[in-house]
């Protein structure tokens, strides 16, 4: 005669262990998809980073050459020699070597002002760039506001070195004052122009590798 108390004890206890299996079983697999979740969300974070980051690059680099522009248009003396007058300068009192200076340093001012917003896209991006591919990309990234950063100050020195190039070591910071604003020959050493160049180049390299390789594995 079969013992139908005893059976189904027999079968709740299976049924527990089937249920304790089950859930170990869903534990593991949610724990492997919410793994799988967490390292998609960081790759598409590195993907993001990187495009924003080569993107700044790209901008920050035609905008420093933009500024180097050797070419000064008439309606950027007339609207720089018009703020400077406003502000006080009495450009008509001036030599004209004098004057030159001062509305060349005022247009360089002028155009560093109009790329303003890629500028601080590249300042934007630094921090991601440090987090997520390391300090030497930041690095190279920082290359572009430091390039912008010396033309201004040669631009500052340009009325100074302008008005005392007598000696030849004054004519030779002169000449290095107006070669970092305005840049050289492409066959001429540049440091401004090799350096930007260098840092497009190294970080194309180093965040260009890492949108390829994950395009790769998602084929």
């Amino acid at each position: 005669m079969i013992d139908w108390s005893a059976t189904g004890q027999m079968l709740s206890g299976i049924g527990a262990v089937i249920s304790a299996i089950a859930i170990i079983i869903a534990a593991r697999l949610g724990k492997g998809a919410l793994d799988d979740y967490k390292r998609q969300r960081l790759i598409d974070r590195e993907i993001d980073a990187a495009e924003q980051a080569l993107t700044a690059a790209y901008r920050a680099f035609e905008a420093v050459s933009s500024m180097r522009g050797r070419f000064i248009y008439a309606h950027e003396t007339e609207a720089t020699e018009s703020a400077l007058r406003d502000a006080g300068m009495p450009l008509e009192a001036m030599a004209k070597g004098e004057k030159s200076a001062y509305v060349t340093r005022g247009v360089i001012y002028r155009r560093a002002e109009f790329f303003r917003q890629d500028f601080d896209a590249v300042f934007e991006c630094i921090p991601l760039v440090k987090v997520y591919f390391g300090q030497e990309a930041a690095n190279w990234l920082q290359e572009f506001p430091r390039a912008r950063n010396r033309m201004l100050s040669s631009a500052d020195m340009l009325p100074t070195v302008s008005a005392a190039a007598e000696s030849l070591e004054d004519r030779e910071l002169a000449v290095n004052v107006r070669r970092d604003i305005f840049g050289n020959r492409d066959d001429q050493p540049d440091e401004i122009r090799d350096t930007i160049k260098l840092a497009l180049g190294q970080l194309e390299d180093m965040l260009m590798n890492k949108l390829r390789t994950e395009k790769e594995a998602n084929v």
